[in-house]
């Protein structure tokens, strides 16, 4: 049987966060496929990806909206203490909520932290479009063309974060003979934590609806995330159930 070639985009953990699919999807699919994943810069246990049976290739520079704020916070590392090191790196770890209400804390940094977490929603709101990682597409968008070029996939999978879908319909309308496949864990306009208020609900369900019109299959992992997408987009979505590594 000749393998086929799979190009997967999202965001690979558990050597970045989210997408904790991608990497199950990779592995199982590598057994038996020619396997590609582009992911965005990893920094986490990077060394042991040399051991996986397929090829990762990373994006350079911001990913995601709040980059700046961490290339500030780890300039003042020095002034937060080695202990703290996690917030500086990656403010939305969920540390960073429980520094606003750690006693030990200075009270100016408590203040800091409780005001960034009141006012990081309403900017959410207005430029986290689709999601806090769209730089990324502007350094993914490029490189996938580039693997498209060199790898010569049949299917195109892609995964969390959101962006990533932009950049597979993007993929799809320039090669239509490629497949596109699109995997949600978490649903986009219908998350059941959707944190946005009405008016953003109607306008990005359209634009989920418009970005995902030309893929060949959705998928996700519970059949009552499958019927929610089905009778947004109007057509038919599979169940792949989505299990820990």
């Amino acid at each position: 049987m000749t393998k086929k070639t799979i190009l997967l985009i999202g965001h690979l953990w558990p050597y970045s966060y989210g997408g904790h699919r991608m990497i199950l999807l990779c592995r199982e699919l590598s057994k038996n496929n020619n396997v590609i994943c582009l992911t965005r810069p990893l920094y986490n246990d990077v060394n042991s990806l040399c051991q996986e049976d397929f090829l990762v290739y990373q994006t350079s520079g911001f990913t995601d909206i709040y980059d700046p704020l961490r290339s500030f916070l780890r300039f003042f590392r020095r002034f937060w203490g080695r202990n703290n090191s996690a917030v500086i790196d990656q403010p939305n770890s969920g540390v960073i909520n429980q520094l606003a209400g750690h006693d030990k804390e200075k009270p100016y940094i408590k203040l800091l932290v409780k005001t960034f977490l009141s006012l990081h929603r309403i900017f959410d709101c207005f430029f986290a479009f689709p999601d806090t990682e769209w730089p990324w597409f502007f350094s993914a968008m490029p490189l996938a063309h580039e693997l498209v070029h060199k790898h010569k996939p049949d299917i195109v999978i892609t995964n969390y974060p959101f962006t990533s879908h932009l950049i597979g319909a993007n993929l799809k309308n320039k090669y239509p003979n490629i497949k596109w496949i699109v995997d949600f864990v978490d649903l986009w306009s219908l998350n059941h934590f959707y944190p946005y208020p009405q008016f953003r609900y109607f306008w990005e369900s359209k634009f989920e609806k418009r970005t995902l019109r030309k893929a060949d299959k959705v998928i996700t992992c519970l059949r009552s995330l499958a019927s929610l997408q089905a009778d947004l987009l109007g057509r038919d979505v599979s169940t792949i159930y989505h299990s820990a590594p």
